[in-house]
């Protein structure tokens, strides 16, 4: 559901609006003209595509059992989990990748969503449900800025928690159905803009807090799925958006040897405007 984006190149920019322009008035419509007093404020960021890598060798006699069609299955399955363990990897890093910056990036990973969302807030009383319709009518009640969220995500223990919350009411808020892809329906909220579809992910970490170590720490994003693009690399004749499997040849040691490799980056964009992550310990 989020946005993805072809690059050319190892670096890619993009430009994010900080402040509109407000220069309209009223006025004499038998005088029509404005004076221009502000302009537009905007800037310029910049990140790298990462790499996520995997590889599967194969020694002479597997490798001869396989061209016999016998255990032909084996490599198959072999490509399916290697490819399946990139993916895995990095579903779990677009939440939890421990870069710390774009433009400088501190390490090899992603700048995962959880480290990027600046725009933070605490359930202290209440449950989920209402602290994400007060969050949201927050957001929605901004003047500078129009960037809602599109969905709610958390684990699904945190979502467990959420209905048990209801249930536990006289006043039970009600459940939508929402079709969040083809095929996939969810559960909803009624919020001031609308409907917003509660998205499970377990990669989403439910753990101890650091302060209060008694308690678990739930983690409710909610996302502009709009604002959140994921970058990667448009080769001549390939795409990397996806694992790319290359067979390297046989070494000295009659090795069969394939390299999978996958280039691409996640950018949150309005860190600090667009998204907001509710924390509630329990």
């Amino acid at each position: 559901r989020i946005q993805t984006r072809p690059e050319g190149t190892e670096t890619f920019r993009w430009v994010e609006q900080t402040a509109m322009a407000s220069n309209s008035s009223f006025g004499d419509p038998r005088s029509i003209g404005t004076t221009v007093s502000t302009t537009p404020t905007r800037v310029e960021k910049l990140a790298k595509l990462k790499s996520i890598q995997n590889r599967i060798t194969y020694g002479l006699f597997d490798e001869e059992l396989t061209k016999n069609g016998s255990f032909a299955y084996i490599l198959e399955k072999d490509m399916k989990d290697a490819i399946g363990d990139m993916l895995k990897l990095s579903n779990n890093a677009i939440w939890t990748g421990t870069d710390t910056s774009y433009g400088s990036p501190t390490t090899a990973q992603y700048f995962g969503i959880l480290n990027a969302i600046t725009a933070t807030g605490s359930i202290s009383t209440g449950t989920i449900a209402d602290a994400i319709k007060t969050k949201v009518a927050e957001m929605a009640a901004r003047t500078d800025v129009t960037a809602y969220p599109t969905a709610v995500y958390m684990n699904p223990m945190t979502k467990n928690l959420m209905d048990q919350e209801e249930n536990a009411k006289t006043d039970k808020m009600k459940y939508y159905d929402v079709e969040v892809v083809p095929g996939t329906i969810v559960t909803g909220v009624m919020t001031c803009i609308g409907i917003l579809p509660i998205i499970t992910d377990n990669r989403i970490p439910v753990a101890k807090d650091a302060t209060e170590t008694t308690k678990d720490a739930h983690k409710i994003v909610l996302l502009n799925e709009d604002m959140v693009v994921r970058h990667y690399l448009q080769g001549r004749d390939v795409s990397y958006a996806n694992p790319v499997v290359f067979k390297l040849g046989t070494t000295q040691s009659l090795v069969t040897d394939y390299q999978m490799v996958m280039f691409d980056n996640v950018v949150v964009n309005y860190p600090d405007k667009a998204h907001c992550i509710l924390t509630k310990l329990v």
